[in-house]
């Protein structure tokens, strides 16, 4: 899985909802691209870990993203 052009950083959001097959959470992954001007999304299982894209880059409109931060 790739990230777009520069990423510059990252922030996971800690999930909410339990998993019911391994009884984990699903995480968040948010990555500011600063050169491709978007953001990638990334969810993961707390339990197992396996990485997945959440669908294409958000890219973002007047400006470049230089940091993320989640709640």
């Amino acid at each position: 899985i790739s990230t777009g052009a520069t990423p510059v950083g990252a922030a996971i959001r800690v999930g909410t909802a339990t998993n019911t097959t391994t009884g984990g959470t699903t995480d968040y992954l948010y990555v500011p691209n600063l050169g491709s001007s978007s953001v990638s999304v990334y969810s993961f299982d707390s339990t197992v870990g396996l990485l997945g894209l959440v669908g294409g880059p958000v890219s973002i409109t007047g400006g470049q993203p230089g940091a993320v931060a989640a709640e």
